[in-house]
């Protein structure tokens, strides 16, 4: 079995998240935060691209949610780096020094699969209320007015 390479990345870098559909969403790195739980802040948008496309910075009205993610999928390149920026002013959106300051206590890190399944509902490619706690993935917006207006799953339907 071949051994991959592991990607590198920093602050500030533009990266595309795979969606099922085969299309990407656009997210970029914040800061990478080692003392919560070796996570990266990550800004995501609802922009779409093609894979190979020149991907300019997100606007700061673009970014639906940001959260502390894993790194696994940056690191492993399955999150590909196609870019880098200098990172958005994101202070008023997120209280990254609040964290810091209580030594990221009580902090969320969202697994970065979650990221995947949120971005793919956002565009209907999974059930949106589809969790245990069926406003899960409100909660991983920035406001709620940021939900998509789609929500509607286009996938299999139920079986009665």
């Amino acid at each position: 079995m071949e051994r991959r390479i592991k990607q590198r990345w920093e602050n500030g870098d533009i990266f595309l998240v795979p969606q099922s559909d085969g299309g990407y969403t656009v997210g970029q790195v914040l800061s990478y935060e080692v003392d919560a739980m070796n996570s990266a802040v990550c800004a995501f948008t609802l922009r779409r691209v093609v894979e190979g496309s020149k991907v300019a910075a997100p606007a700061m009205d673009e970014i639906i949610s940001i959260q502390y993610v894993t790194i696994d999928l940056l690191d492993s390149g399955d999150w590909p780096v196609v870019g880098h920026a200098p990172v958005i002013e994101f202070k008023p959106l997120f209280d990254l020094e609040g964290h810091r300051a209580k030594q990221f206590i009580g902090t969320v890190t969202e697994g970065s699969g979650i990221i995947i399944s949120f971005l793919n509902a956002c565009f209907g490619l999974e059930p949106w209320d589809d969790w245990y706690d069926p406003l899960y993935l409100d909660k991983l917006l920035l406001s709620p007015d940021k939900k998509p207006d789609l929500v509607v799953y286009k996938g299999e339907e139920a079986s009665n």
